[in-house]
C-alpha cells in the first residue's frame, strides 16, 4: 500500500487550499505513473493537520493518518535501540502504527532494526496488519478453501488416511480457524472411516493446514465408497468452499461364484421346492451384487429369475419347483446356468440337480396258508 505524503514534503498548514490540492494531486500522479495504484491515505509532513487541511483532503478522497509510536528513527540510535524503543511503546490491543523512515540517510539503520521489531512483536502475541480505508489497522480476512481427495484402502489391521489440505488464498496476520467434521455418504463412520470433528488453526503466515482421517482396511469386495469433510464456524475468515469429498477406492478381489448340486427324490404329491445354492469365496460388500439364475430343465420347461446376494452375505438359495408324478421313470436331471452376473467372478457356471424316483413301496407279506390245502 502506497500512501500520499505531498509533493514536496510541506507542511500543510502554511499552504493555502489551493497549494494543498495542488501538492497531494502531484503526488497522486507520479505514484500513478511508478505503476503503483494509490491509496486512500494520506500522512501530513511533520504530523501537521487541522480540520482545514482534513477537509481540503477530504474533497479529494483522501484520509488523514497519523502514527502512534515514533523512535525517531531518521534523527539518531543504533538498529537495537531503534527496536527498543518501538517494542517499548507498543500497547496491547491498541492500533500501534509504527512512524519509520526509507529514503533517509539513516535507512540503512532503521532497515537493520526491523527483524528484531518483528519478530520479537509476534513472540508477545502482536499481529501485522494494513491500514484499512478509514486508516485504522486491517487485518486481512482470508479465504479457506479444501479440495477433493483420494486413497486406496488398505488390509484388516492396515488404516490408510485420507488426507484433505486446507488452504488459504492469502497468509493472515492474525491466528485464524475453522471447524472441520466428517460425516458418511456411501462410506459409514465407524465402519469405513474414523470419525473427525476438531478445529484447525493457521498461524499467522501460515496458509496450509492438514486433515487426516483414518481409513479401515477389510477384505469386502465393495463399490468406490466416499465420506463428507465440512467446513464451518470460520473465525476471522470466510469459507469459500465449505466440502469436499474423500474416496476410498477398495483393494479386494472380485468373489468368486459357484453352485451346489443337491438331489432329490421325486415325491408322488404336491410341488415341493428345492433350493440351488449359490456361493462366493468372501463376503460381498455391495448390496447390488445380483446373479441370474436359469433353469433349464429336462421337461420342456425354462425358468428365469434374478436374485441378489446381500451385503455381507456369501450365500443365497434359488427355489425351484419340482411337479411330482407317480411314473416309474429313470433319474431325471435340470441344471441351473449363471449368466450376467454382477460384481462376482464366475469360477464354476452351471449346477446340475437330479431328481431321483421315490423308492417302490415294499411288497406285502406272504399271507397264511389257503384252507382246504392238502397235506402229506
Amino acid at each position: 500500500m502506497v500512501g500520499n505524503h505531498s509533493y514536496a514534503h510541506e507542511n500543510l498548514l502554511f499552504l493555502t487550499d489551493a497549494g494543498i490540492r495542488s501538492t497531494l494531486r502531484r503526488t497522486a500522479t507520479a505514484i500513478r505513473s511508478a505503476g503503483v495504484t494509490p491509496s486512500a491515505l494520506m500522512r501530513p509532513p511533520y504530523g501537521a493537520v487541522d480540520d482545514r487541511v482534513r477537509r481540503v483532503a477530504g474533497e479529494l478522497g483522501l484520509t488523514s493518518v497519523l502514527w502512534d509510536v515514533d523512535p525517531r528513527d531518521w534523527e539518531f540510535g543504533d538498529a537495537a535501540t531503534i527496536a527498543r524503543r518501538v517494542l517499548g511503546a507498543l500497547h496491547p490491543h491498541g492500533s500501534n502504527v509504527v512512524l519509520l523512515h526509507d529514503g533517509v540517510a539513516r535507512s540503512s539503520i532503521t532497515l537493520q532494526a526491523l527483524p528484531a521489531i518483528v519478530r520479537e512483536a509476534r513472540a508477545r502475541g502482536y499481529c501485522f496488519a494494513r491500514l484499512g480505508p478509514g486508516g485504522r489497522p486491517t487485518p486481512p480476512v482470508p479465504a479457506v478453501s479444501v479440495p477433493d481427495t483420494v486413497v486406496r484402502e488398505g488390509d484388516p489391521g492396515s488404516p490408510t488416511t485420507l488426507r484433505f489440505t486446507l488452504r488459504l488464498d492469502r497468509p493472515t496476520s492474525r491466528r485464524v480457524s475453522v471447524r472441520v467434521r466428517t460425516a458418511s455418504v456411501s462410506a459409514v463412520t465407524g465402519d469405513d472411516f474414523t470419525r473427525v470433528v476438531r478445529r484447525v488453526r493457521f498461524p499467522v503466515g501460515v496458509v496450509r493446514r492438514s486433515v487426516a482421517v483414518s481409513v479401515r482396511g477389510d477384505r469386502i469386495d465393495e463399490a468406490r465408497e466416499r465420506m463428507r469433510l465440512r467446513l464451518d464456524r470460520g473465525r476471522r475468515l470466510t469459507i469459500a468452499d465449505a466440502r469436499a469429498t474423500g474416496t476410498i477406492r477398495d483393494n479386494d478381489p472380485r468373489p468368486n461364484s459357484t453352485f451346489a448340486t443337491p438331489r432329490s427324490s421325486s415325491p408322488l404329491r404336491g410341488r415341493p421346492t428345492l433350493r440351488v445354492t449359490s456361493t462366493t469365496a468372501q463376503p460381498t460388500g455391495d448390496p447390488a451384487r445380483r446373479h441370474r439364475h436359469r433353469h433349464r430343465q429336462t421337461r420342456p420347461t425354462t425358468l428365469d429369475q434374478l436374485v441378489t446376494i446381500p451385503a455381507g452375505q456369501r450365500a443365497l438359495g434359488v427355489e425351484v419347483t419340482v411337479v411330482a408324478d407317480a411314473l416309474e421313470e429313470p433319474d431325471e436331471t435340470f441344471t441351473v446356468v449363471v449368466d450376467h452376473v454382477t460384481g462376482a467372478t464366475v469360477v464354476r457356471g452351471a449346477a446340475t440337480v437330479t431328481i431321483t424316483p421315490p423308492p417302490p413301496p415294499p411288497e406285502p407279506p406272504p399271507g397264511p396258508a389257503a384252507a382246504g390245502e392238502a397235506h402229506g
